[in-house]
């Protein structure tokens, strides 16, 4: 698989969960197809979003379609990576309410676009607080956030190349996820770009 936008075929993601001290916890690979079907019935659960807002509108995932033949290319990658994280945390770490203060934190090997929007984006549902880099007009802060940061070291979403669209979805997933009763997530880009994307076209 070329590393690249759009993915024109099925691809397989790993994505890897540490401890914030660093210690691998656990490693899920699966086609990014199967990770969002999976985790659309996860976020049901959790009273979040239904599964038509998860795949904006597109046509239904089905195991014969490239993720480009299911209308999802460019910045809708970024949910279908989203929801392995989610669907990571939810699987095989479930909340532990005896470490509020110790979130797992998950790791997702993305694209260059994708990896400088996480890098800005943290939710913290110790302390329900979220960062992410603030020059979008009209997206006011969620009265349950406890700090909104600039952070100057990172472009923003739009400069990213996500659209309208990718902002509002990510935004009231992240806030969805914050609802969730001690479940932290950290998303980070590991190494250089691709070099964790399994899989051919």
């Amino acid at each position: 698989w070329r590393f690249g936008w759009p993915i024109e075929g099925p691809c397989r993601v790993r994505v890897t969960a540490v401890l914030l001290s660093g210690r691998v916890v656990g490693e899920v690979e699966a086609d990014a197809s199967e990770l969002v079907r999976d985790v659309a019935v996860r976020v049901e659960a959790l009273g979040g979003m239904r599964v038509r807002h998860l795949l904006m509108g597109h046509a239904p995932l089905e195991p014969s379609l490239s993720l480009r033949e299911c209308g999802i290319e460019d910045g809708a990658c970024l949910h279908v990576l989203t929801l392995a994280v989610l669907q990571l945390t939810l699987r095989d770490f479930p909340p532990d309410r005896s470490r509020r203060n110790a979130p797992v934190t998950t790791t997702v090997v993305a694209t260059d676009k994708i990896a400088e929007l996480s890098r800005a984006v943290q939710v913290n549902c110790g302390a329900v607080a979220f960062w992410k880099a603030l020059r979008l007009p009209g997206l006011p802060a969620d009265p349950r956030s406890e700090k909104w940061e600039r952070l100057e070291d990172h472009r923003s979403i739009e400069e990213c190349g996500l659209d309208e669209s990718s902002i509002i979805f990510y935004s009231r997933l992240m806030w969805d996820i914050g609802r969730a009763p001690d479940i932290g997530i950290f998303s980070s880009h590991v190494g250089e770009p691709g070099a964790d994307l399994l899989g051919e076209p």
